[in-house]
């Protein structure tokens, strides 16, 4: 019993405090002010009843309300509203977990949500996103994380949970590859001849000589290199990005011979496609025996 009674006062001594703040701080701040009582579902209700209690102020017009749970005076959710009735939602709303952190915030206007509902993880890394136009969910994206870096993002089409894109990352979060869906299902896309392991084995072959030249010019270890380029009509590869090289580095003007010369790819009868992602790592010893060309 003495137990109950102590978190009984100690509950009370808390919302007291809060209130006292916040009375404080409209005072200096020369607002209107309003306290509410809400149950556990956020329901407006007596004091007696309640589970969380808002404390709502003015600001450049709108009023804006933060609430706490009663028991232990945590944080769980700040929005703004159009007046003191809390009848209409106007501006960004953010809600927090038990301690304390961020886990969502998203935006309404006339009380209607849009624009895109943010989901972060616990190092505030967006989790999840849903992109909305005049309060109807469009389209989601979500992430994928691994070791706290990005790896995946996933775009459906919120309506009707087909996917629309899957783009992938490497371990320094630079987009490498991506999908594209047509009513779900993988888009026809151009295409080398033998496929993508066809690609990568001519890189593979063709590259070793390049990176053999130059080699005295790597650093030991493993050096990664990200190509970007992308196809012309005639499925001839142009505008090369790699690594942001400057267009005179021995390295780069290699890897564009060897792209260049390439078999032409199917278009299937794109114009012209890209961007489009490779990439791969260049493992350097101490002897030209141990140079080697790796893919992830």
């Amino acid at each position: 019993m003495k137990t109950v009674r102590k978190k009984n006062i100690y509950s009370f001594l808390i919302i007291f405090l809060l209130s006292i703040i916040c009375e404080q701080s409209i005072a200096q701040s020369n607002t209107d002010s309003t306290v509410y009582y809400f149950d556990r579902y956020l329901n407006f209700c007596p004091s007696d009843k309640m589970t969380y209690i808002g404390f709502g102020k003015k600001e450049n017009g709108l009023v804006h309300l933060s609430v706490f749970t009663v028991g232990d005076a945590r944080l769980t959710m700040t929005g703004f509203y159009t007046d003191s009735t809390l009848a209409v939602r106007e501006g960004e709303f953010n809600n927090y977990d038990i301690t304390g952190h961020k886990i969502s915030f998203l935006h309404y206007h006339r009380d209607t949500i849009y624009g895109y509902a943010v989901w972060l993880t616990n190092n505030y890394l967006c989790r999840d996103s849903i992109f909305y136009e005049n309060g109807v969910d469009v389209r989601s994206i979500s992430y994928a994380y691994s070791k706290g870096k990005k790896n995946k993002k996933i775009i459906k089409d919120a309506r009707t949970g087909t996917k629309e894109f899957t783009t992938y990352f490497d371990e320094n979060g630079i987009e490498i590859s991506q999908e594209i869906y047509i009513k779900g299902l993988i888009a026809s896309e151009p295409s080398y001849p033998g496929g993508k392991e066809a690609f990568r084995e001519y890189l593979r072959i063709n590259l070793w000589e390049t990176f053999r030249a130059q080699r005295y010019s790597l650093s030991s270890g493993i050096n990664t290199y990200n190509l970007v380029f992308w196809l012309n009509k005639k499925g001839e590869i142009y505008d090369l990005n790699v690594n942001q090289l400057q267009s005179n580095d021995p390295i780069y003007t290699g890897i564009r011979q060897v792209l260049v010369t390439a078999r032409k790819w199917n278009m299937k009868n794109e114009e012209r496609f890209g961007p489009v992602y490779y990439s791969f790592r260049v493992l350097h010893g101490y002897d030209i025996g141990d140079l080697k060309i790796v893919f992830p």
